[in-house]
């Protein structure tokens, strides 16, 4: 790590001049890593994390782990506490474990496959000076191998900052104020989606963040279809509890039960509906902001996909959401 006499001028990536570092308030970060079967990938991120243009004495690094590996080994060679529970967590949890023994102003999460660019914490103290009213900072993936991995990483997203309200974020790059997890917000008790619950409750507490599309962290990991659909439905299960998606959840079922049931019977009816279906997700992915414009059309037939995996899973869970409730 350099002192801050060694680097005290550092231009921030995105901003148009440079500051300095030595001369900034940098509030205390706690950096929180959930771990299950990390060994292979941890030691990289804790390299990188140990190695930031921030003062030192001003951030923690807290690994969450659940696995049975060489991780907590390799958490005690780079000195950095380690939180081991014997059953497996849910990255949800991992998190929430994470943020409650956390004793930063900022409590940061990156993933073990993670690997964090020298000025990433620079980056998100930069962030939260210029949108002092912003709870949370959320950031991209770079370095996706399919595109899969670039559209939900937000690696082709445009480049501008976005405040507001945002339906879920990306986990492994992201940092909220304490107060965040002081008035009782929590990641989901889950491994894929746990930034739905959190992102409803930072709307419903009215708590804006900031999408900045150039703070990013390398990410090893990658995603398949399989993964996309886990998460797509822990999305829905979560949001259907809402009115307003609950009454899309039960328009999106009858709709593929009509298309079923009426393949047999009726297949020029079947085509039209099925047209339909397809004409709305055409229409949403056109206008997806994980994308910039210059990328919609070349990545068209994705988008599309990744919609009706968004579709079929709303459907699957207002299925069970209603036999659960007739169950009863």
């Amino acid at each position: 790590m350099i002192g801050l006499r060694e680097a005290t001028m550092i231009v921030h990536e995105g901003c148009s001049k440079p500051y300095d570092i030595s001369i900034m308030p940098t509030p205390s970060v706690s950096i929180v890593i959930p771990a299950y079967a990390s060994a292979s990938t941890i030691r990289h991120c804790l390299k990188s994390l140990q190695t930031q243009q921030y003062p030192g004495v001003q951030y923690e690094i807290i690994v969450v782990d659940s696995g049975d590996d060489e991780t907590q080994k390799i958490c005690e060679d780079y000195g950095v506490r380690c939180y081991h529970n014997s059953s497996r967590l849910s990255s949800g949890a991992a998190r929430n474990i994470g943020a409650e023994i956390a004793k930063g102003q900022i409590v940061a999460f990156i993933d073990a496959d993670c690997i964090a660019p020298d000025l990433w914490l620079c980056h998100l103290q930069k962030d939260f000076d210029d949108f002092p009213k912003a709870f949370g900072i959320l950031g991209t993936y770079e370095g996706g191998t399919s595109a899969l991995d670039k559209i939900r990483g937000g690696e082709l997203m445009s480049g501008e900052k976005r405040v507001g309200f945002h339906r879920g974020f990306i986990e492994g790059n992201a940092a909220f104020r304490r107060q965040v997890f002081e008035m009782g917000c929590r990641f989901g008790d889950m491994t894929y989606g746990e930034c739905v619950k959190l992102s409803i409750e930072l709307t419903q507490k009215g708590m804006q963040t900031v999408w900045d599309p150039s703070l990013r962290v390398l990410h090893k990991g990658h995603l398949t279809c399989r993964k996309m659909f886990a998460m797509d439905r822990a999305y829905a299960k979560i949001s259907i509890k809402g009115r307003g998606e609950w009454a899309k959840g039960i328009i999106k079922l009858s709709l593929l039960t009509a298309l079923i049931a009426s393949l047999p019977f009726w297949p020029l009816a079947t085509a039209v509906l099925a047209l339909f279906l397809l004409a709305v997700p055409l229409a949403y992915s056109l206008t997806d902001d994980m994308v910039a414009w210059n990328h919609r059309l070349r990545f068209l037939p994705i988008l599309v996909s990744m919609r009706l995996s968004r579709l079929l899973a709303s459907a699957v869970e207002t299925l069970l959401y209603l036999l659960r409730g007739a169950m009863r």
